[in-house]
């Protein structure tokens, strides 16, 4: 994905990240296969995205962000991870 990226802005090229950060969903919403038999697909998750659906930064992000600075030259603060809490479920 890296030297993906690199190429593209390297000729000049524009992307759009679809699926920037994880997430999933409930119930039938999330659509179905194409072609001649129906299958729905009751969720879906990108579990590789550069950023969690916890709000974490990956490993990933980081790469995706050294390309664009490469590219850039601006440097920006990382955003804050999410706050995280314990929940206990009995007494």
């Amino acid at each position: 994905m890296i030297k993906t990226l690199t190429e593209i802005l390297d000729i000049g090229g524009n992307l759009n990240f679809y699926m920037f950060y994880g997430g999933t969903n409930f119930g039938f919403s999330a659509g179905s296969n194409f072609g001649s038999n129906f299958q729905p697909d009751i969720t879906s998750y990108d579990y590789d995205a550069p950023i969690t659906e916890a709000g974490d930064l990956t490993p990933k992000y980081l790469a995706i962000r050294d390309v664009l600075l490469n590219f850039w030259k601006k440097n920006t603060t990382l955003p804050q991870e999410s706050p995280k809490g314990t929940h206990a479920f009995w007494h």
